[in-house]
């Protein structure tokens, strides 16, 4: 992945195989049934894609909006030159809204409504995706995945490169002991700011097992003995993680030239 030809439209495209289902375990071909969940989404939101900048005033009289805001703002809706990375042909990201309407209103009927405007491209719901389980058993010194996947014998030749940077997209991290500092490229998209902290635990449990420090005599060791972690919260407090955030954090971690991204969450709805 650190080859210098990754785009974020590479990266947008990759996690939207997850997304879209492509990645699911018991797709087309493997003999697995399963019955997908209900869909969850958040209440009163579409996510709406125009083709060329929208009538904002019409859009609020005839849909009942009550709020907008671009998905991918002025700092993130232009896809900006990275050096480390070869520049392709790139979506154009600028002319995505989320829109805020009566939280009474069906939002399959707004999206409907949505469908009909010639200038629109795609709407959808505020998908909410579940960060997969994470184990909360107390012993976790024995971490038997470190010798199932031989990463006891990886570390005689490779610790790990502070040069390699990783993107957590998840709920954040909490302050540890054992826990690694984070990259300053770090950001909340739940609330805007640089403060990234989980509260729910996924995140932090997701960062320790890449970044918790090592040799140190304190609780467990990361993989990465040397680890460059950015930490991107698109994940509330109630391990809901929105399509709206986890985009714009997708793209953030690739403009700010992450080499490998960690989306440990999904489910089986399916967006653009």
């Amino acid at each position: 992945m650190g080859d210098g030809n990754t785009t974020s439209a590479n990266w947008l495209s990759r996690s939207y195989d997850w997304l879209t289902g492509a990645a699911v375990p018991g797709a087309a071909g493997t003999g697995v049934q399963n019955t997908p969940p209900e869909s969850k989404y958040e209440p009163g939101v579409v996510i709406v894609k125009f083709k060329v900048p929208p009538d904002l005033d019409q859009i609020y009289s005839r849909h009942q909006v009550s709020h907008h805001h671009r998905v991918f703002p002025d700092n993130l809706g232009q896809l900006h030159h990275n050096p480390r990375r070869k520049m392709g042909e790139l979506p154009d990201l600028t002319n995505i809204y989320k829109l805020k309407v009566p939280e009474g209103k069906d939002v399959g009927a707004v999206i409907e409504e949505f469908k009909k405007d010639p200038n629109v491209l795609y709407a959808v719901p505020n998908y909410a995706r579940q960060g997969q389980v994470s184990p909360n058993d107390p012993l976790l010194s024995t971490q038997w995945a470190l010798t199932k996947t031989n990463v006891l014998g990886a570390w005689d030749i490779e610790k790990g490169k502070a040069s390699v940077g990783v993107a957590v997209i998840d709920g954040g991290r909490k302050d540890h002991p054992d826990a690694s500092p984070i990259n300053s490229n770090s950001w909340n998209f739940m609330n805007a700011s640089n403060d990234p902290v989980d509260g729910y635990g996924h995140g932090t449990g997701v960062f320790g097992v890449m970044a918790a420090k090592a040799d140190n005599g304190v609780g467990i060791a990361g993989i990465n003995w040397n680890p460059n972690i950015m930490v991107l919260k698109a994940c509330d407090d109630a391990n809901n993680c929105n399509d709206a955030e986890t985009a714009a954090a997708i793209k953030w971690a690739a403009d700010k030239g992450a080499d490998v991204l960690n989306l440990s969450w999904g489910s089986y709805d399916c967006s653009p």
